[in-house]
């Protein structure tokens, strides 16, 4: 940088010394020269400039003076005259490019039709190229935008500091500014005394900010002011009457991108807050608009002047509405002489996602770039249908634009912008692409290396930047562009595995690195996975490799804890299983419920359920169900006193008990009332007979007894 400045400066020192031997040199030569890039060219190398330096002394671009020597762009007589001035040509290179005004005159004063016929159709649109001064006749579509833009220059006349148009990449500031204001200026909008003409001063800020701004205020205060035409604006002599001089800066961006120097920044702002400010009563010394990329509005923030400024003079360029759009597109050719195809509008504005809403920022330059393919692949006069599918449209002009800046990057920055392009792509969980928007911070968070490659792509309208978000800058790039999308194709599961720790590791940030956000589990596993590929390796930000080392560390900790709680757990389920085991075993056995203690179901009445008369097949009057030819034990019937016999002390009612002979006696008579394979409920059936009563001799023993039940087998009859 200290080299290119001293180079400069050196370059001015010699300027006045070689400008004759330069000048003979030109007319010597001008006539073998093929075009204008070449002679610019060919000037510049013999003045020993490079594009660099020539680009710091007329303040244009160097890729847009590339594009002049190469052909690729259209001159126009302000650039060239900027060249000849600083070249000391001495005219030859304006003369490469003819009036405007002549040219029209003398394509009104022909005849035929198109280009067989010979007549020369000028091109209605720029490109990818922004608007010039020159170029106000086919400018439409921001009249609205430029009256207000007038109505603010026009209440900052008493002072009140800069004016600020602030908009996002590719929304046409340069356009609006060279095309729009500055040919209304010259019309005598502002309401001046005696309806003077101001002057303009439009540069761009380049490396040496304050150093532009004092040379191009001199040039402006030599030369003299032009009026478009004799009016009210104009002295009796014929002259122009000198207003205010009314300086626009336009990429003022280019103060934080291109300037190294604080202290020459700071002079530079300084200088523009000054000249727009009312000093004791007196009207500004000038008129200051600043046009601004949206995306560096907040570094303007921090200096006093700029922030009031934003805060009292700001005007954003938003989207043109849907009628503006047709005058931009229509109103163009026609005043070239050309007509468009019938549906070809609708068709363009579809491709550009224009509606009611709105559409995408940084989809005019691609419209241009289409239009100007499809007036290439015209059909005489007219522009069609077939000819702009034949160009690639909108779609193929994104593309195209994309793969140019791509190729045009260094092989080290070529990495950082695969990165920082799939920073900007969604890949959803059905697979589909859409564009990520994210903020201009978090973006070069994650890919802190990648500024210049993302203000590149920003100028080739591949990204759009506004105050503080990215995206890419058409649909048609994820889709279309087949460099982008084999990347997503190599990685897509990646992708996602990549979408999703971001967005892990953003909240966890945000909270304060809350442990809570920490992955556990399978996604940690995953992610450490996918991390620990070497192709992954460097994807990675700061910020989500400290958030899976936290993770991490976070999992190696709760471990043994998890192992102690499971063990635990088990521990406490097998002592209450033990329990339940020991409980169970040990309950008392009259807790058992036996099946033949259970009370019998009972028929109305009273008796037991069963065969008619109320006793069921197999069972006698105070007995229980017995398989045939089955004994019982003696101890397992239930004892009744004998008829007549004294009941026992003590509530015994069993004399078996005390008397084993009796029991034996009992158990003897049982058997002899019983058949073998027969219950001895049979024979009682057989006793009450068909009507199911017993004898009556039997019913009386039964209320001697007391008709009491009992467990167990009756005792045999005496």
């Amino acid at each position: 940088m200290a080299e290119e400045k001293e180079t400069v400066q050196e370059t001015a020192a010699n300027r006045d010394d070689t400008a004759a031997r330069t000048a003979a040199e030109t007319r010597g030569k001008a006539a073998g020269a093929g075009s204008f890039g070449a002679e610019l060219r060919r000037l510049r190398r013999l003045r020993g400039l490079s594009l660099s330096q020539l680009s710091e002394l007329v303040h244009y671009s160097r890729g847009y003076l590339s594009r002049l020597e190469n052909g690729r762009q259209a001159a126009s007589r302000e650039v060239a005259r900027a060249c000849d001035r600083v070249l000391n040509a001495g005219g030859a290179l304006l003369a490469w490019v003819p009036d405007r005004g002549r040219r029209r005159a003398a394509r009104q004063g022909t005849t035929g039709e198109g280009t067989a016929s010979g007549t020369e159709v000028r091109c209605p649109y720029p490109g990818t190229a922004a608007f010039g001064t020159d170029d106000a006749g086919r400018f439409f579509g921001r009249e609205r935008v430029v009256a207000r833009l007038v109505g603010l220059l026009a209440d900052r006349l008493g002072g009140g500091g800069p004016l600020v148009l602030a908009a996002p990449s590719g929304a046409g500031t340069t356009s609006l500014l060279a095309a729009g204001l500055v040919p209304a200026l010259a019309r005598s909008v502002l309401p001046l005394p005696d309806a003077a003409v101001p002057g303009v001063v439009m540069f761009t800020p380049t490396a040496t900010p304050y150093r532009t701004l004092l040379d191009r205020l001199a040039e402006a205060a030599e030369r003299p002011p032009a009026a478009p035409s004799p009016g009210p604006a104009t002295s009796p002599d014929g002259r122009a009457r000198r207003g205010p001089v009314v300086v626009i800066v336009d990429q003022f961006e280019e103060v934080f991108t291109r300037c190294r120097d604080e202290a020459e920044r700071e002079r530079f702002v300084r200088l523009l807050c000054d000249l727009s400010t009312s000093w004791n009563g007196e009207p500004p010394a000038a008129l200051v608009v600043l046009g601004v990329r949206a995306d560096h509005l907040e570094r303007c923030r921090a200096y006093p002047g700029l922030a009031a400024a934003l805060r009292d003079g700001r005007l954003d360029l938003g989207a043109m509405r849907p009628d503006e759009l047709r005058d931009a597109i229509t109103r163009p050719a026609t005043a070239a002489g050309l007509e468009l195809e019938p549906g070809l509008v609708e068709l363009l504005l579809r491709d550009i996602g224009a509606s009611a809403d709105g559409y995408d920022p940084g989809a005019l330059p691609l419209l241009a770039h289409a239009l100007l393919a499809t007036w290439q692949q015209r059909s005489g006069r007219t522009l069609t249908v077939a000819g702009y599918q034949l160009a690639g449209g909108v779609h193929g002009a994104a593309v195209a634009a994309a793969e140019r800046a791509y190729a045009s990057l260094r092989s080290a920055d070529r990495d950082r912008a695969r990165r920082l392009l799939l920073r900007l792509v969604q890949v959803g969980e059905d697979g589909r692409l859409t564009r990520h928007r994210v903020t201009r911070a978090r973006l070069l968070r994650h890919v802190p290396d990648a500024v210049g490659v993302l203000d590149a792509f920003a100028r080739a309208r591949v990204v759009t930047l506004d105050e503080h978000h990215v995206e890419l800058t058409h649909e048609a790039l994820l889709e279309g562009w087949p460099r982008l999308r084999g990347w997503i194709d190599a990685d897509r599961t990646g992708l996602r595995i990549r979408q999703r720790l971001t967005e892990a590791a953003e909240a966890w940030e945000q909270d304060g690195r809350d442990p809570c956000h920490l992955y556990r589990g399978t996604p940690l596993t995953v992610a450490l996975e996918w991390a620990a590929d070497p192709r992954h390796r460097h994807q990675l930000s700061a910020m989500e490799r400290a958030f899976l080392q936290a993770s991490a560390r976070a999992a190696d900790r709760d471990t043994p804890r998890r192992y102690g709680r499971l063990l635990r757990r088990l521990i406490a389920m097998m002592a209450l299983v033990l329990s339940a085991a020991i409980t169970v075993s040990s309950a008392p056995a009259h807790l058992v419920s036996r099946p033949e203690t259970r009370p019998r179901p009972t028929a109305p009445g009273g008796k037991p359920r069963g065969m008619p008369g109320g006793l069921p097949r197999g069972m006698g009057p105070d007995a229980t169900p017995q398989s045939a030819g089955t004994a019982e034990p003696p101890g397992s019937r239930a004892c009744t006193r004998a008829p007549g016999a004294p009941a026992q002390p003590g509530g015994a009612a069993c004399p078996n008990r005390h008397d084993p002979a009796g029991a034996r006696a009992g158990d003897d008579q049982a058997a002899a009332g019983r058949r073998p394979g027969r219950g001895h409920g049979q024979a009682d059936v057989r006793r009450r007979g068909r009507s199911g009563r017993l004898p009556a001799p039997q019913r009386r023993r039964d209320r001697m007894s007391g008709g009491r039940k009992r467990r167990g087998r009756s005792p045999a009859l005496p």
